[in-house]
Protein backbone atom coordinates (compact mmCIF):
# COMPACT_ATOMS: atom_id res chain seq x y z
CA UNK A 1 0.00 0.00 0.00
CA UNK A 2 1.32 3.50 -0.93
CA UNK A 3 1.71 5.84 2.07
CA UNK A 4 1.21 9.29 1.02
CA UNK A 5 1.94 11.30 3.88
CA UNK A 6 5.78 8.51 3.62
CA UNK A 7 6.25 9.72 0.46
CA UNK A 8 5.88 13.62 1.30
CA UNK A 9 7.97 13.37 4.25
CA UNK A 10 10.72 11.21 2.12
CA UNK A 11 10.74 14.55 -0.59
CA UNK A 12 11.04 16.76 2.15
CA UNK A 13 14.05 14.81 3.96
CA UNK A 14 15.29 14.69 0.48
CA UNK A 15 15.63 18.42 0.25
CA UNK A 16 17.04 18.84 3.37
CA UNK A 17 19.85 15.95 2.58
CA UNK A 18 20.72 18.18 -0.47
CA UNK A 19 20.55 21.43 0.90
CA UNK A 20 23.05 20.18 4.19
CA UNK A 21 25.10 18.38 1.57
CA UNK A 22 25.55 21.62 -0.48
CA UNK A 23 26.41 23.48 2.78
CA UNK A 24 29.33 21.24 3.94
CA UNK A 25 30.59 21.77 0.58
CA UNK A 26 30.22 18.45 -1.37
CA UNK A 27 30.62 18.55 -5.00
CA UNK A 28 27.49 19.67 -6.61
CA UNK A 29 27.49 16.13 -9.18
CA UNK A 30 26.92 14.41 -5.71
CA UNK A 31 24.33 16.09 -4.07
CA UNK A 32 21.21 15.06 -6.15
CA UNK A 33 22.37 11.71 -6.36
CA UNK A 34 23.17 10.50 -2.75
CA UNK A 35 21.00 13.07 -1.11
CA UNK A 36 18.21 10.85 -3.14
CA UNK A 37 19.46 7.80 -1.82
CA UNK A 38 20.59 8.76 1.50
CA UNK A 39 16.76 10.19 2.01
CA UNK A 40 14.86 6.69 0.17
CA UNK A 41 17.44 4.60 2.78
CA UNK A 42 15.74 6.71 5.99
CA UNK A 43 12.13 5.70 4.33
CA UNK A 44 13.09 2.22 3.47
CA UNK A 45 14.89 1.62 6.58
CA UNK A 46 11.43 2.90 8.70
CA UNK A 47 9.56 0.52 6.35
CA UNK A 48 11.48 -2.32 6.77
CA UNK A 49 11.16 -1.79 10.58
CA UNK A 50 7.38 -1.94 9.86
CA UNK A 51 7.47 -4.92 7.92
CA UNK A 52 9.79 -6.57 10.63
CA UNK A 53 7.63 -5.25 13.70
CA UNK A 54 3.97 -6.31 11.69
CA UNK A 55 6.57 -10.17 11.38
CA UNK A 56 6.86 -10.67 14.87
CA UNK A 57 3.34 -9.72 15.48
CA UNK A 58 1.97 -12.41 13.49
CA UNK A 59 0.34 -15.36 15.16
CA UNK A 60 2.45 -18.68 13.87
CA UNK A 61 -0.30 -20.08 12.57
CA UNK A 62 -1.27 -16.98 9.77
CA UNK A 63 1.22 -18.53 6.87
CA UNK A 64 -0.52 -16.45 4.59
CA UNK A 65 0.32 -13.29 6.34
CA UNK A 66 4.03 -14.18 7.32
CA UNK A 67 4.58 -15.11 3.59
CA UNK A 68 3.13 -11.67 2.49
CA UNK A 69 5.23 -10.47 5.20
CA UNK A 70 8.44 -12.19 4.35
CA UNK A 71 8.15 -11.23 0.64
CA UNK A 72 7.74 -7.86 1.38
CA UNK A 73 10.68 -7.90 3.67
CA UNK A 74 12.80 -9.55 0.84
CA UNK A 75 11.68 -6.55 -1.60
CA UNK A 76 12.83 -4.04 0.76
CA UNK A 77 16.43 -5.31 1.11
CA UNK A 78 16.41 -5.52 -2.26
CA UNK A 79 15.45 -1.43 -2.05
CA UNK A 80 18.15 -0.99 0.16
CA UNK A 81 20.56 -3.10 -1.25
CA UNK A 82 20.10 -0.74 -4.37
CA UNK A 83 20.30 2.43 -2.76
CA UNK A 84 23.20 1.34 -0.63
CA UNK A 85 25.53 0.21 -3.22
CA UNK A 86 24.36 3.65 -5.29
CA UNK A 87 25.00 5.79 -1.93
CA UNK A 88 28.82 3.90 -1.58
CA UNK A 89 28.98 4.69 -6.05
CA UNK A 90 29.00 7.93 -5.44
CA UNK A 91 31.25 8.56 -2.13
CA UNK A 92 33.82 6.20 -3.87
CA UNK A 93 37.03 7.49 -2.61
CA UNK A 94 39.39 8.34 -5.43
CA UNK A 95 42.43 5.33 -6.42
CA UNK A 96 44.66 6.75 -4.11
CA UNK A 97 42.38 6.67 -1.21
CA UNK A 98 42.43 3.77 1.23
CA UNK A 99 39.50 1.74 1.05
CA UNK A 100 38.59 1.16 4.50
CA UNK A 101 37.94 4.41 5.39
CA UNK A 102 35.37 7.07 4.21
CA UNK A 103 35.88 9.91 1.86
CA UNK A 104 36.36 12.98 3.25
CA UNK A 105 35.06 15.95 2.69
Amino acid sequence: MINQQRIQQNVQLAHTVRAHLREVGCDEAEIGPLGADLSDLYGAALHFRELLDGLLAAPPQDRERIGDTLAELWAELLHLQQHTESALATLRPSPNASTTSPPEY
